[in-house]
């Protein structure tokens, strides 16, 4: 399925962003992320977490208020990224599709639906609730994260950690993220 890519461009972003140092080798090393963009923007609709990352990593310095050349940085890269989001042969309006895709359903499918209809529809299946301990398991390890400051962008993976478990619960085709 096409989703494979979103995983596989998703994973290599966040990499290259919870990587980044904000030395001026590793700038260009972020250069990377537009290219995939490009390629995510025509391969699926997911490629607006591309820029979600970029962004998060971006508010991340900015509100721990990083040396002005990583804030800088991850603002051209995040500006960059959006521009060549719209490069596909759909433009402007292919940059708007995530945004407008649910609005001309004609059916109700099964992994749009939230967690806990699937959970009141299907309560043999486990996997909803494995999900569901996973994500509080999930949310008590970020308590030491905090307590101990152990990641210097970890505001960026918190709001990271956010978007997605709450998309997982809205959506359960999000789990996967």
């Amino acid at each position: 399925r096409p989703e494979a890519f979103s995983y596989l461009l998703f994973a290599l972003i966040w990499l290259r962003l919870s990587t980044y140092n904000g030395s001026k080798h590793s700038f260009s090393s972020l250069l990377i992320i537009p290219l995939l963009q490009l390629i995510w923007v025509n391969l699926h609709i997911f490629f607006i977490f591309g820029l979600f990352l970029t962004a998060s990593y971006f508010a991340a310095a900015l509100i721990r208020r990083y040396e002005h050349r990583e804030i800088k940085n991850l603002g051209i890269i995040l500006l960059l990224s959006t521009i060549i989001s719209m490069a596909s042969p759909n433009g402007f309006s292919a940059f708007l599709e995530p945004f407008n895709i649910f609005r001309e359903y004609a059916y109700t499918i099964a992994e749009n639906q939230s967690l806990f209809f699937m959970q009141g529809r299907f309560p043999q299946i486990l996997h909803y609730y494995w999900f569901e301990g996973l994500l509080l398991a999930a949310a008590i390890s970020w308590i030491p994260v905090f307590i101990h400051r152990q990641q210097k962008y970890c505001i960026a993976g918190l709001f990271i950690f956010i978007a997605f478990s709450l998309l997982g619960i809205v959506m359960v085709r999000m789990i996967a993220f």
